[in-house]
């Protein structure tokens, strides 16, 4: 799915691998030390990047793009845009700022594609109005809620609470981030249960009520 051309990868390189560096380790701590990460809509890797820094096996998904923060058995072909590989089990799946560029009538496709590889997910996609090159299918967030929910995930906005403020973070991950949980999964503990992040996660089951960045608002409406 390259809908981007090289200029405009070169500019969000840095900021999607900077944000990368801040959430990962995080996230990371919901799966075992050595567990496995899957990227659907991987672009050139950063994300992944800072997975394998920290001792995770990593696999991405994408087309038309040079993933070069990763190695060749790492990264697997694939237009998402008309059919999906053939399912990748993994600890930890996620999607970030990918589902918008996916018409209406792949959504459902899309949330089955994802469920279907694995009991945890972090996942964002654009909101209305928040722009971009082939965003075909903007939405609140409920609109994925419904769609996880009658999957049997659950649904977690606590993580954007978490690096609302964290400048190093590009605005639309902030504002966009949600954790998916297979809630049918005892097996989905969320690493270990007494640990911080756990409890972070399990204390503060945030839904993820629609929100928007103020670093978004204005650089939509010009405001001070």
């Amino acid at each position: 799915m390259n809908i981007y051309d090289q200029e405009f990868r070169e500019t969000i390189d840095a900021g999607s691998f900077a944000s990368a560096l801040e959430v990962v380790p995080t996230v990371s701590k919901l799966i075992s030390a050595n567990g496995s990460v899957l990227d659907v809509g991987c672009g050139e890797g950063q994300w992944l990047r800072a997975f394998k820094d920290l001792g995770h096996t990593v696999k991405g998904i994408d087309s038309g793009v040079e993933a070069r923060y990763l190695e060749d058995y790492e990264y697997i072909e694939h237009d998402i845009a008309t059919s999906f590989p053939d399912p990748i089990e993994v600890d930890l799946w996620i999607t970030l700022e990918v589902a918008e560029h996916l018409y209406a009538d792949r959504a459902d496709p899309f949330v089955d594609y994802l469920t279907s590889c694995g009991p945890l997910g972090l996942f964002s996609a654009a909101i209305p109005g928040q722009g971009g090159t082939h965003h075909v299918n903007e939405q609140w967030p409920a609109y994925w809620v419904e769609k996880f929910n009658a999957r049997g995930y659950q649904v977690s906005g606590a993580l954007r609470l978490e690096f609302w403020d964290n400048d190093n973070v590009e605005n639309w991950y902030r504002q966009n981030m949600m954790l998916v949980w297979d809630g049918s999964d005892t097996s989905t503990d969320f690493g270990d249960p007494e640990s911080d992040v756990s409890s972070f996660f399990r204390g503060r089951g945030v839904s993820p009520v629609p929100l928007v960045h103020p670093v978004l608002y204005r650089h939509k409406t010009g405001a001070a």
